[in-house]
């Protein structure tokens, strides 16, 4: 069976993608999340671990008066620690279910 051209449109693709992360998100978030921990405590913890891993130091001066975007930020794990680090941060996530957790 193969795949149409419809089957690969930006529509479609966004669609299937949405319902994909929709669906695992409403199963499990923490798992899809942070390392499949069992609690909202221990994901914002891991959400602070990757956030020092990615970002390093919390004190960068520049950070203090810039804005961050994370695509795809799920429900916010990274983005609450990085709204002590920026100015202003924006979360954007194809999965309804992830952003209304958020």
């Amino acid at each position: 069976m193969g795949v149409s051209s419809s089957d690969l449109s930006p529509d479609a693709l966004a669609a299937r993608m949405r319902h994909e992360w929709d669906r695992r998100i409403s199963h499990d978030y923490r798992y899809w999340m942070a390392d499949g921990v069992r609690d909202d405590a221990a994901m914002w913890a891991v959400g602070e671990r990757d956030f020092k891993i990615i970002f390093g130091s919390k004190d960068a001066q520049w950070a203090k008066n810039a804005t961050a975007l994370e695509i795809g930020c799920g429900v916010g794990r990274l983005l609450r620690p990085a709204s002590a680090a920026f100015k202003r941060i924006i979360g954007a996530d194809v999965s309804t279910e992830a952003i209304a957790l958020a």
